[in-house]
């Protein structure tokens, strides 16, 4: 659907979008502005990256905006942007994208009434890229927030660490910045433009630095508490191994212990008629003490050993 935002006996420029483009339409516009043929082949595909291309009169970028209207994760490109292409000229701008855009209906609805006379296209330029990089504010926001849930996980003493959410987030950040870094490229090839001022575009590119610099961040905070998660479970694997071998050593030391008892009571317990002390009235007090002197002998040497100690864990 080819509509004409602007026109150039109101305002000096022509500004035209198409939505859902089709070939004819594409086809018609290029024939009147004289568009050149790959460039215009680009636009119709909806996995192409940001780019910028300057040709004779005409230059050709792609930029590719976050879709708001989904937050979940995603793992490719065009699961999580939509790509806007434009063609800009002395005096005209063409907009091509394959769905509705909220910024980008805003942006016309105000252009529509704003009442002045003549607009510079770098005005209008500068507020869709601008536009672009707004559609990436709430999803770092959102992805910050999901960063400090996960940090609360990582030092959580009980629970386990939600490793899909962790690695959803890093690869959905990891997009961001890939898409973030080529419309920064984009934009800082902006002054190249002929008759724009090298200035112009200035606050368009902080903007642009400041989001990747954000999430960059975000992207090795993630990764970092990845990692400290898998440190931490790895740490508590190893302190429950250090605990069950703690007593797997106490219950050892008893059974080392209890062995000479029940080799003494297994002798004397035998159905002979010989057994020594088996007549003596002393005989049962006797074999009692020879019991209990084992067990000082055995707990002496094992304090000598040092074994039972609590071991630190």
């Amino acid at each position: 659907m080819i509509k004409n935002v602007l026109l150039k006996d109101a305002h000096g420029i022509t500004w035209i979008d198409i939505e859902a483009p089709t070939v004819s339409d594409l086809e018609i516009v290029a024939e009147s502005y004289g568009l050149h043929k790959t460039a215009v082949a680009d636009c119709l595909q909806p996995t192409h990256l940001p780019k910028f291309e300057q040709f004779d009169k005409t230059t050709f970028l792609i930029a590719r905006s976050y879709d708001v209207s989904n937050l979940k994760d995603g793992e490719t490109v065009q699961e999580l942007t939509n790509k806007i292409a434009l063609f800009v000229g002395p005096d005209f701008l063409i907009t091509i994208h394959r769905s509705p855009q909220a910024y980008l209906t805003s942006l016309k609805a105000s252009w529509e009434l704003k009442a002045q006379k003549k607009v510079n296209v770098a005005h209008i330029l500068n507020d869709v890229l601008n536009g672009v990089l707004g559609t990436f504010a709430v999803p770092l926001d959102h992805c910050d927030e999901r960063l400090s849930k996960l940090e609360k996980a990582a030092f959580a003493s009980r629970g386990k660490f939600p490793f899909r959410d962790g690695y959803g987030l890093l690869r959905k950040t990891s997009v961001m910045k890939r898409m973030l870094w080529m419309n920064l490229d984009v934009i800082r090839h902006l002054p190249q433009i002929p008759d724009q001022s090298r200035t112009f575009f200035q606050d368009l590119n902080e903007e642009g630095q400041r989001q990747l610099v954000l999430i960059d961040e975000l992207v090795d905070s993630v990764r970092s508490v990845i990692n400290l998660a898998v440190a931490m479970a790895g740490q508590r694997t190893n302190e429950a191994s250090l605990k069950t071998n703690e007593v797997m050593r106490i219950l050892t030391l008893f059974s080392l212990m209890f062995l000479p008892l029940n080799f003494v009571a297994g002798v004397f317990g035998m159905n002979f008629d010989r057994l020594p002390w088996l007549k003596e009235d002393w005989g049962f007090s006797a074999s009692i003490a020879v019991m209990a002197t084992l067990v000082v002998v055995i707990l002496a040497g094992f304090r000598f050993k040092g074994w039972l100690k609590n071991s630190d864990i």
